[in-house]
């Protein structure tokens, strides 16, 4: 594992993401799927240099996914890595921990 790339090692270690993120590629360069505008903020993959990324909420469902800009997509992961680290514990109204 030494000298691999950080995205080598993820590749490594998600082989399901990354078959996953394949077929969504694939389908896309083939014309099946069209990327659509991102779900949050409504930007254009390609108009002023905007990507459009699939985000996967299930890795076993490739074509399910939500369209985000880049901007919005890494916002995203950062949610999901605050939330890995912590345990989710049920909030009864008006915020308050039980």
């Amino acid at each position: 594992m030494a000298g691999q790339s950080r995205q080598a090692r993820w590749r490594e270690a998600n082989p399901q993401a990354l078959w996953a993120h394949m077929a969504l590629a694939s389908a896309i360069k083939r014309g099946l799927i069209e990327r659509q505008p991102c779900e949050v903020c409504g930007a254009v993959h390609g108009q002023d240099g905007t990507a459009i990324h699939g985000h996967h909420d299930d890795y076993d469902r490739p074509m399910a996914v939500t369209w985000l800009c880049q901007r919005h997509h890494m916002q995203v992961h950062a949610v999901l890595r605050a939330l890995k680290g912590s345990v989710a514990r049920p909030t009864a109204p008006g915020g308050h921990r039980r």
